[in-house]
């Protein structure tokens, strides 16, 4: 089955229209869709800005107003890319920017993966079958933050080692994971530094 075919008339009418990108990131790579409010009138296109290195990402039409693309983040890498997509929707040129941060942990090498407010993952040479890209996602929630690491079902061939930030009061701090409304543990955290929990993680 071949991607659908379109011609495009390239001339200005209705209201202005604008760009989406949705950004899914599915371990090795992103699933990257570029919709429009409107039709476009030529294809769009996908730059993404990867450290000093911009690369283009070749995109097919799903419809007459999305677009979809696969990005393969560099294992070299770790922090911010700039997706920037440009085209012409209704006839007027249209350009919007989306970020994302990748934290790759990549298969047979040990290393670890540090955040400015203190969380921390170490990975041994073990540790996953396949490089995976990590999203980390933070949110305060009861006096503290609560990380989402994506994607969620990131499956891991060995153990992960976790350092979170610990408020002030937290007397017995253990990891849980979040299903549905009811937290579930995981694990009681080891004695650390003051200020700090860490724990052994396989899933």
């Amino acid at each position: 089955v071949s991607a659908p075919a379109f011609s495009y008339r390239d001339r200005e009418f209705g209201e202005p229209g604008g760009l989406r990108i949705a950004l899914t990131p599915q371990g090795d790579h992103v699933h990257i869709a570029v919709r429009a409010d409107g039709e476009f009138t030529s294809p769009p296109l996908l730059s993404v800005k990867e450290g000093s290195l911009v690369r283009e990402i070749p995109l097919q039409a799903a419809d007459e107003e999305r677009f979809t693309g696969t990005f393969r983040p560099s294992a070299e890498y770790a922090g911010e890319r700039l997706f920037t997509a440009r085209g012409r929707v209704r006839g007027r040129f249209a350009e919007r920017t989306e970020r994302l941060e990748l934290h790759p942990v990549v298969a047979g090498r040990s290393g670890t993966l540090r955040l400015p407010d203190g969380f921390r993952l170490d990975y041994d040479s073990l540790s996953v079958f396949k490089t995976v890209f990590l999203e980390i996602e933070r949110r305060e929630l009861g006096g503290g933050t609560a990380y989402t690491l994506s994607p969620r079902k990131t499956v891991i061939r060995g153990a992960v080692r976790v350092t979170l930030p610990v408020p002030p009061g937290y007397r017995k701090p253990g990891f849980y994971f979040a299903s549905g409304s009811d937290p579930g543990f995981v694990a009681q955290a080891d004695s650390g530094r003051p200020g700090e929990a860490s724990a052994t993680l396989r899933r």
